[in-house]
């Protein structure tokens, strides 16, 4: 093939590439313009936004507000866990020696300031 026919077939080439960059550059235009005209608001759902940047609340709850506070009202009688009679477990939290000067306290008489009752779940394992 000769320089000037290799050169030709370049031409052409060059030509129909051209010719489809500019038809891309249509369908990009309209695409752009179809997307302007559907005016999509970007969210946290819809777009990589944080879910902080949401200006409104999709969730809104259907609830009329109530005028009292949240939480227990006056007068309210509440309710609390009640102490085992007899629990499986006592630990004594006893030190046997003194913080400060290391003396033995084996036979001090201790006194008792509170009582906690802990109630442990096994862990869960997987079946």
């Amino acid at each position: 093939m000769t320089k000037s026919a290799h050169i030709s077939k370049l031409e052409g080439i060059t030509v129909t590439q051209g010719q489809q960059i500019k038809s891309l550059e249509e369908k990009v235009m309209l695409l752009l313009e179809e997307l302007r005209k559907k005016d999509i608001k970007k969210d946290s759902s819809n777009s990589s936004l944080p879910p902080s940047s949401d200006f409104f609340n999709k969730n809104k709850s259907l609830r009329t507000a109530s005028e009292l506070k949240s939480g227990g009202q006056k007068g309210h009688q509440g309710t609390t866990l009640e102490r085992r009679s007899t629990p499986d477990k006592i630990i004594e939290l006893k030190d046997s020696f003194c913080n400060i000067c290391g003396q033995s306290l084996t036979n001090a008489r201790f006194i008792l300031k509170a009582k906690r009752q802990v109630i442990e779940l096994p862990p869960i394992a997987p079946i």
